[in-house]
């Protein structure tokens, strides 16, 4: 009679001190829930947190934000013609995304000010979106770690297209979100902006550390001759990478 081991696969899928990024995680790691395969974050030494590499991961988005606003408004500003920028690319009827760009661009503003006032940062008062928007990104980036372990912070709730949410009596409605929910949505904003601005292509993430700065950020461009870091901003020939490579396994397996 054979011996069965019992195991318990979603308790460890589910582990609290897993990367929060789940499958998007940097670092992910395939394991048997039961019975199927699924990926799930990085074990970490602690609960709710990010992994180094998201962490890393979160700070180029937010340093990248500013540059998203003023790329945005490329897409609402009046042109030569005072017509609106639409956007089409096939025979159907133009559509103007005015509504959605304008909708991202206040919830950039919103998400960033209001993460940066809770580690810290005085309220930008008087002053325009695009330099708020500067402003909490530049006090952000350098004390993102102190982001991702803030606890959870009332705040208001909003719609998706930008709107405050509101209940029976026109009251606004609030909700608990902790430091880690606002990192993942920052970077999840800057994202959009890459979707939206026709900015995103077919990247893969590579596992092995940049050779220059020691980075978990190499990526290839789909069909890409070459590998570049999104830390340091290096381009490695794609023949100097496999050979980067191969050193590294060799050094690894001696």
């Amino acid at each position: 009679m054979s011996s069965v081991t019992l195991s318990a696969p979603s308790i460890i899928a589910e582990d609290p001190r897993r990367c929060a990024n789940g499958a998007e995680c940097a670092n992910k790691e395939r394991l048997e829930d039961r019975g199927r395969l699924r990926w799930v974050g990085k074990l970490l030494p602690h609960e709710g947190g990010l992994c180094l590499d998201c962490v890393g991961r979160v700070e180029r988005a937010i340093r990248a934000l500013p540059a998203d606003v003023r790329d945005l408004d490329k897409f609402i500003a009046p042109t030569s013609s005072g017509m609106e920028i639409r956007v089409s690319g096939t025979h159907d009827p133009q559509l103007n995304v005015r509504p959605e760009i304008e909708s991202l661009r206040a919830k950039i503003d919103y998400e960033t000010v209001y993460w940066a006032e809770c580690v810290g940062m005085e309220s930008p008062v008087g002053m325009r979106l695009e330099v708020r928007v500067f402003r909490a990104c530049r006090w952000m980036a350098p004390r993102v770690h102190r982001l991702v372990w803030l606890g959870s912070q009332e705040r208001s709730l909003w719609s998706r297209e930008g709107e405050p949410v509101r209940d029976a009596q026109n009251v606004r409605e609030t909700a608990f979100r902790a430091g880690v929910d606002g990192a993942r949505a920052l970077a999840q904003l800057h994202h959009q902006v890459r979707v939206v601005t026709g900015r995103t292509r077919l990247v893969h993430r590579l596992t092995p550390a940049c050779p220059i700065c020691d980075e978990r950020a190499l990526v290839r461009q789909n069909g890409g001759s070459h590998v570049e870091c999104e830390s340091c901003g290096k381009k490695i020939d794609e023949r100097h990478y496999d050979w980067f490579v191969q050193i590294t396994l060799s050094g690894a397996a001696a």
